[in-house]
């Protein structure tokens, strides 16, 4: 990389750094007037480019749009008589006929023919795949099978996402795809529709604070270790937002931010807010075209590589700009990957060895067992209620049925928690508070919520009843204020909705109320739809924590990374619950991580740098008795051979005379080890490869236990043997510290001391404004949630943010009855195993 000091070679040095003007060039070329003119000529001759708004959708088949439409009618007809019973067919049918309407005056039938034909051809292959977001308020994707929410029973109005007046954009729909078959949804994509025809979409990645820091320093040739430990102890902010802001951050008053030799850096950063740093793939989105795509606009290939269903890995086309330069002339099919699918997936199949017929899919969602462990917030590691936040919600909601579970996944947004809906909502369901719903007219759509507004298609609603919109209206209201305007904006919109609201004869007072609840969705909020087909994920992956913890738990681990917690918080879970943990093994464990009834066997896979294709090689080449006999059949690479051995997975094996074998000898082993050629034909040659054997030294003696726990914990995520804060109980005690288990059965109030490993602490927005951190706290007893606000967290909060292990005083939460309120955080420097360099495996 060049840096300020190298500049690039290639590049001429000039004092002439601005566009040159027409006269400056006529002087340059006073003595060669023609070259102007012809200059002249061929700018004259040049075409005007027209930029046009028109849109492009693509249709189905080549079909004509009338044919698209007929097709697109008898498909959900069809779906009409396989989803509801008969006695429902005249109720559902007015409402499929105006999302119809909607979708032919759109011209969105071939979009529609599109998504539909891949989720059916996902099903065929037996992949997962579900809709979610506002397409999943639709009735009409209920009955093609593209959603699973039925948007008629949840009486769900389709503005949210048929909106026939929407002119900056087209509708998208999301799907869901099983994480181990969305390449082969996007290589069925490509297949049937050409590549010429489809791209992703791409997404500018602009500049942070900390990516700001790593690239300017490069540039301005800082050391390498000073550039990466002033990123890491900044926050994670904007450009713009660093200076002057040490009062808010203590992370930042505890950097070297304000160095003399950063001073450069302070001065540069700021002019890099919203800057792109480069183009990236969207997650999801694919954009297909009847026309070739680079006919319309320009492409070119994605680093990201896609697995086809030969097993090739192919380069994806990707757009030459983020969504939104494309949602409005082109549409957006947003294939995304859900890895919860493939866990649910892997534990129903290993569920149904044991139970034939089991089908966690089908489940009907009343399980008095599965709501219990949500009352009790016992959710770690579930599909979307197993974060903190959401877990104190549930410990105050006292989930009973289904409708709690999903408004609870609405509440925890940013949008409602900024307005204080959450404690409206908790204290309405259980009577603390009268119920308001502003006005009768308004009682069937608020109702479900207790007069709270939780979900944007009830602001759709109110606007439209309350301020006499139409759906349409209503829906464009909602836009313009998720749309994050000025106050000046945002005021002049509430005094338009409020002079309709009046019009329709209601009162200034009600009419500004309501207003003031719905300009919270300023904040991004769920539609209720979207939260519905959440819950429907949530509530199947709490059933299997329930009733199948062994199975999904081992899903769980087969498919990380994913979700909140890190691995040795899942373990440690699975561990409470009973279920034993068989660690990885050469010659007798799985090549992936399995579950079955109260065990999980880890998988090889399940070790730092060993692939699936690797696992399952070690597994056809066994049995491996010596090191040396591993190598000849496995042919390994040195540092895969050092985390199996780290992992403990060849603890079976024994030293080259067949003496037992510790740890300590088999790293040995490693390292003197000859080391292989990658050619075979050359190993043959030039290799004995009898040789692989070599004698161990005498002297070498086993590992400690701490130094076998940072091993494990390094290359597994953590360790089968112990947990680490267990090995540092007896040095601690004199501290008086409880177990976490202990302090989950204390009375709220009651004075506690903890100490854990710090885990995923989080600075999320609170209707004060202050900011307040919040953290879990591991220990080999559990996990408990720790809450600092803004005092403590200004004078502690650096000790949190840069250290594995701490030390927690406090007094159990009154609200929930489970984590601690902060009043003093500590860092454990003094002991020794905490404060060395094996501790940075923690992290």
């Amino acid at each position: 990389m060049q840096t300020v000091d190298t500049p690039f070679p290639g590049r001429p040095i000039n004092d002439r750094q601005y566009l040159t003007s027409a006269a400056e060039l006529a002087a340059a070329f006073a003595d060669l007037p023609e070259a102007v003119a012809e200059t002249l000529r061929i700018a004259d001759a040049c075409d005007q480019m027209h930029l046009t708004r028109d849109r492009f959708v693509p249709s189905f088949n080549g079909a004509a749009a009338d044919e698209q439409s007929g097709l697109l009618a008898q498909l959900v007809e069809a779906g009409l008589r396989e989803r509801y019973p008969r006695r429902l067919w005249a109720k559902v049918r007015p409402r499929l006929a105006e999302e119809l309407r909607i979708i032919g005056a759109l011209g969105l039938a071939g979009y529609f023919l599109l998504v539909w034909d891949v989720c059916r051809w996902a099903r065929e292959q037996g992949i997962r795949c579900a809709g979610r977001g506002s397409a999943a308020g639709s009735v009409v994707c209920y009955v093609l099978r593209i959603a699973n929410v039925d948007a008629y029973a949840r009486d769900i109005t389709p503005a949210r996402f048929l909106n026939e007046e929407r002119t900056e954009s087209l509708p998208d729909i999301d799907v869901d795809f099983a994480r181990d078959g969305r390449d082969h949804v996007l290589d069925y994509i490509l297949r049937r529709y050409g590549a010429a025809h489809v791209a992703m979409t791409g997404t500018y990645v602009r500049y942070h604070v900390r990516s700001a820091v790593r690239d300017l320093g490069r540039a301005l040739a800082l050391p390498p270790e000073e550039i990466d430990s002033l990123a890491k102890s900044l926050p994670h902010l904007a450009c713009d937002q660093l200076e002057g802001r040490e009062d808010v951050y203590p992370d930042l008053r505890h950097s070297q931010w304000a160095a003399p030799r950063f001073a450069m850096l302070r001065q540069v950063i700021p002019r890099l807010a919203g800057i792109p740093r480069h183009l990236g793939t969207h997650l999801g989105g694919v954009v297909i075209t009847e026309a070739p795509l680079a006919d319309l606009v320009g492409v070119q290939h994605a680093a990201r590589l896609w697995e086809t269903q030969e097993g090739d890995w192919q380069p994806f086309a990707v757009i030459q700009g983020d969504k939104e330069d494309v949602e409005d002339r082109l549409t957006k099919f947003d294939c995304l990957c859900l890895p919860m699918f493939s866990v649910l997936e892997d534990a129903n199949r290993w569920v149904r060895a044991r139970q034939p017929g089991f089908e966690v899919f089908d489940l009907p969602l009343d399980d008095e067992a599965t709501y219990a462990r949500l009352r009790r917030s016992e959710t770690h590691g579930a599909f979307e209620v197993g974060s903190p936040a959401q877990r104190a919600l549930h410990a105050r909601l006292h989930c009973d049925c289904f409708e709690p579970l999903v408004a609870a996944l609405a509440l925890i947004r940013p949008g409602p928690m900024h307005t204080g809906m959450p404690e409206h909502y908790l204290r309405r369901r259980h009577g603390q508070e009268a119920i308001d719903y502003w006005l009768p007219e308004l009682e069937p759509v608020l109702a479900k919520t207790y007069g709270v507004l939780v979900y944007q298609e009830q602001v759709i609603e109110v606007a439209r009843i309350a301020a006499g919109l139409t759906a349409a209206e209503a829906d464009l209201l909602r836009r313009s204020i998720s749309h994050y305007r000025s106050r000046e904006a945002m005021d002049e919109l509430g005094r338009d909705f409020c002079a309709k609201a009046v019009a329709q004869g209601h009162s200034a007072e009600v009419a500004e109320s309501l207003f003031e609840s719905v300009r919270g969705f300023a904040g991004y909020g769920f539609c209720e739809s979207h939260s519905a087909a959440f819950a429907d994920t949530a509530y199947r992956s709490v059933y299997l924590i329930e009733h199948h913890p062994a199975e999904y738990f081992a899903a769980l681990m087969r498919h990380q990374p994913m979700g909140f917690y890190p691995v040795h918080t899942l373990v440690g879970v699975a561990r409470r619950r009973g279920v034993r943990i068989l660690p990885p093994d050469l010659n007798h464990g799985p090549a992936r991580t399995e579950g079955s009834d109260s065990e999980i066997r880890l998988g090889l896979a399940q070790i730092k740098r060993i692939s699936v294709a690797t696992a399952e090689r070690l597994v056809a080449t066994r049995p491996h008795r010596t090191l040396g006999d591993l190598q000849r059949a496995a042919r390994l690479p040195r540092d895969q051979l050092m985390c199996l051995v780290r992992a403990g997975a060849c603890d079976g094996l024994t030293g080259p005379r067949g003496e037992p074998a510790h740890r300590r000898m088999l790293l040995w082993l490693v390292q003197e080890m000859p080391r292989l050629p990658d050619e075979p034909e050359e190993a043959e040659g030039r290799l004995d490869l009898g040789n692989l054997d070599p004698a161990p030294d005498p002297r070498l003696r086993e590992m400690s236990e701490w130094d076998q726990v940072a091993g494990e914990w390094d290359v597994l995520g953590f360790s089968p043997t112990a947990h680490p804060v267990a090995l540092a109980r007896r040095a601690v005690e004199r501290y008086g510290l409880s177990p976490a288990a202990v302090v989950r059965g204390s009375e709220p109030g009651t004075a506690h001391r903890v100490c854990g490993l710090v885990i995923r602490p989080h600075r999320p927005p609170t209707k004060t404004g202050r900011n307040t951190l919040f953290f879990d706290l591991e220990d080999e007893s559990g996990v408990i949630p720790i809450t600092c606000f803004r005092d403590v967290y200004q004078r502690d909060g650096q000790v949190v943010l840069h250290n594995p292990v701490v030390m927690v005083a406090g007094r159990v939460d009154d609200r929930t009855g489970q984590g601690l309120i902060a009043d003093r955080v500590m860092a454990l420097p003094n002991h020794e195993e905490f404060a060395s360099t094996h501790a940075r495996t923690l992290y």
